[in-house]
């Protein structure tokens, strides 16, 4: 039946954006009655203005006085899909299948469904349906080339894409995503020009914006992303990817409260998808905002059971408050992500995190590893090889020697390495610091500052400006104590701006890229038959690998009450970060606690959310009664005097302590330890055998909980270990400064003549 002319009209006004106008004609027709076209289409209207909920109402108007009314049921789908809603989306077109209806819209449509639905496989198989049913639909090759890029299938992809330009040259939505298969493909410089090309024809065009700051955001060029990100928001301030795309860039740039604004919009966004909402909920764990985190996670509900990789946006920030519901099923999914070596839309796993995760073996660690490596670094890598200064001859000056670090504070790598800086042989050595923090106005700050050289404040510099500024010092050997910790720029070490570049002290693992030459550690950190896990070149120092600063100022002695300990009974104390705690590992302390009769175990407080949920954790598991105490941080002399007041220090696993282990035996406290395989798994075990323990390493969590509850019901054996505690650290090597630097410049010259000879990066023993 053909429309009526106001109708006509109406949809006329619709069909070229003049909505007002349009409502009007529309509300006119409808008070006169129940035209079911004049109600589809004034759905169509709503929903177009994200009214969602309104126009659902009218098309459900229309499909109870006509239930076949197959426009109104397509339409129906499609708003479920705007609104998110992938599921209804599928059930509302695929009824209509049922009802016998085939036409090309109808599989298009569905096919985008089945995509937002995690479906890829039925979704490739309704867009061939679209396709056979109209040759000529540009719209089913184009979201034919989406779906397989989401498979990771790019290269088909652009097949589609360039099919779909063969007949709609001038559309630049469709250059632009020829321009992200590129992207997908680390082929930067085709991505951009096929966006310029968007560009070209419609400079206002927002989407192309937004894909130039994803590329240059790729590539390290965070100046120009940023101004392209924010051209793409004032453009269309609905668009999701391009809030995502700048708050990345801001996040880069050091300006959290910036990137949170623009989760926060797009969030509000009409029709925000979950995952919107998942990156918010991750930003804010990382940003520490564990309060907030967890209330958006409880204000989504129900809607979390829809979503297979939840692990990967909270379990990361859960471990930070110790919050263990459902911990299982989370921790299983992480972990299958890690053995997948799993990188898609970008990381959402840093390899810092799979490194702590229960179940995950050093193989699959490194395999996911140089998984993230080469979608993080492969812009880099695809610049023109950019090297060191010019090998120098032998004898032709002291060895240029620099640290590059965001640690140059009062942080852990500063107070072991504070004394080694300060003893590096001068006369061979000339000492460079590269510094990516600012000055937290500390006297470590101060010290560091008087132990280098020359330092060279680069925090806000790019990766390029960075490697510049190394490049233009003649750095030989660079030295990252970064690795993929918080605020660490290993895309510096992409471009590669020294001859010899090594890994040490601040990550325990591998980079998973050429970028680094060796990795120091030492013999019982990385056995030979463990060197197959990292991808450096393994450079051995003979006792520990960790420094130790032996000057470090132990505050004055105080008593238990001051320190909120019981005058009486046995402290067992752990003061690594609680994210290294995990279920398995508190279900042995608390058995202990259970069967040593007044013993508190005495941990860091990080958080008051970390608090309530461990105190919960341990009523769960019959410990109550003031046996958990908190310590609150303190500066580092009087952290390590309170210290000296616990009788044990209990180890996590699969991370162990690392420098909170080293205070631990600095001023007495004996540590037990579970040793595994992997690098961070071991360290503790090599602090013990360096100096004369290594009866407190064992190698499994059963072994080491009856070495735990032996020695907490032996107080005798207890005192013993003390008592030779104290005598091996002033005969063994681990805390000897001075030895330990000698070591390490002699390993740093050795590299350096290997490379001065020609030959490639290979064990240093």
């Amino acid at each position: 039946m053909a429309a009526s002319p106001l109708l006509a009209e109406a949809n006329r006004l619709q069909s070229v954006g003049r909505l007002a106008e349009a409502e009007v004609l529309y509300r006119r027709i409808l008070q006169q009655g129940r035209d079911r076209d004049a109600m589809n289409a004034y759905a169509v209207l709503l929903a177009r203005r994200g009214q969602y909920a309104q126009a659902e109402s009218w098309l459900r108007k229309v499909l109870k006085q006509a239930p076949g009314f197959a426009d109104a049921r397509m339409n129906l789908g499609n708003l479920y899909l705007e609104r998110g809603e992938s599921a209804g989306a599928v059930r509302e077109l695929q009824r209509l299948l049922r009802e016998g209806v085939r036409t090309a819209s109808l599989y298009y449509n569905l096919g985008r469904a089945l995509a937002a639905a995690g479906r890829p496989a039925e979704a490739l198989e309704a867009l061939q349906g679209s396709v056979a049913a109209d040759p000529q639909s540009r719209l089913a090759y184009n979201e034919m080339g989406n779906v397989l890029r989401r498979l990771g299938r790019c290269e088909e992809a652009q097949s589609w894409y360039r099919q779909a330009l063969d007949g709609d040259s001038a559309n630049p939505g469709l250059w632009v995503n020829l321009g992200n298969a590129h992207l997908c493909r680390d082929h930067f410089d085709a991505a951009e020009a096929a966006v310029r090309k968007a560009l070209e024809i419609d400079p206002g065009y927002a989407e192309g914006w937004s894909n130039l700051c994803a590329i240059h955001l790729r590539q390290g060029m965070l100046a120009a992303a940023a101004q392209e990100g924010r051209r793409a928001i004032e453009l269309k301030g609905t668009l999701a990817e391009a809030y995502r795309n700048l708050a990345e860039v801001l996040i880069q740039q050091e300006d959290p409260e910036g990137a949170y604004a623009c989760l926060r919009h797009e969030c509000a966004l009409p029709g925000a998808p979950l995952e919107a909402r998942l990156h918010c909920i991750r930003f804010l764990g990382e940003q520490g905002r564990y309060a907030e985190a967890w209330e958006m996670e409880r204000g989504l509900g129900g809607a979390l059971g829809k979503v297979p990789d939840l692990g990967l946006y909270v379990l990361p920030y859960h471990r930070e408050v110790c919050r263990w519901q459902d911990y299982e099923r989370l921790r299983q999914q992480v972990a299958q992500h890690v053995a997948a070596a799993r990188v898609e839309r970008g990381i959402q796993l840093t390899p810092w995190t799979a490194l702590s995760v229960e179940g995950v073996t050093a193989d699959q660690l490194k395999a996911y590893t140089e998984a993230v490596a080469g979608y993080m670094f492969k812009a880099f890598a695809a610049s023109p090889p950019e090297s060191g200064a010019d090998p120098r001859p032998a004898g032709a000056g002291r060895l240029r020697l620099a640290y590059l670090s965001a640690d140059f504070h009062a942080h852990a790598t500063a107070y072991l390495m504070a004394e080694v800086f300060e003893r590096h042989d001068r006369s061979r050595l000339e000492l460079f610091a590269y510094a990516l923090d600012g000055d937290d106005g500390s006297p470590m700050r101060q010290r560091l500052r008087g132990a280098f050289d020359h330092w060279r404040d680069i925090r806000g510099h790019s990766a390029r400006e960075a490697a510049a500024t190394i490049r233009a010092d003649a750095i030989d050997l660079l030295v990252d104590l970064k690795g993929y910790t918080r605020h660490a720029r290993p895309e510096i070490l992409a471009l590669r701006p020294a001859p010899i570049q090594v890994g040490y002290l601040g990550y325990p693992g591998t980079l998973g890229t050429d970028a680094l030459d060796y990795l120091i550690a030492d013999p019982f950190i990385i056995p030979p038959a463990s060197r197959r896990h990292y991808r450096e070149a393994i450079a051995y120092l003979p006792d520990c690998y960790q420094a130790n600063d032996g000057t470090r100022e132990i505050g004055a002695p105080v008593e238990r009450a001051v320190a909120g300990l019981p005058e009486q009974g046995l402290v067992l104390c752990c003061f690594n970060h609680p994210r290294k705690i995990g279920p398995r590992l508190f279900d042995s302390w608390c058995r202990v606690l259970r069967q040593v009769e007044g013993a508190v175990l005495w941990l860091l407080s990080s958080d008051p959310l970390m608090e309530k949920n461990l105190l919960a954790e341990a009523k769960a598991r019959g410990v109550t009664g003031g046996r958990l105490i908190f310590a609150p941080r303190l500066p580092q002399a009087e952290h390590l005097s309170r210290l000296r007041l616990a009788d044990l220090f209990l180890d996590t696993f699969p991370v162990n302590a690392h420098t909170t282990a080293s205070d631990a035996l600095w001023v007495g406290v004996p540590l037990v330890t579970c040793a595994g395989e992997t690098f961070a798994s071991r360290v503790a075990g090599s602090l013990l055998r360096t100096v004369g323990l290594p009866e407190l390493i064992t190698e499994g969590l059963e072994e080491y909980e009856a070495l735990v509850l032996r020695l907490a019901e032996r107080s005798d054996e207890r005192a013993a270990l003390r008592q030779r505690l104290a005598e091996n650290l002033r005969s063994t090597p681990l805390f000897d400064s001075r030895r330990f630097t000698r070591n390490l410049d002699a390993l740093y010259l050795a590299m350096w003549q290997r490379h001065q000879e020609g030959r490639a990066p290979d064990v240093i023993a």
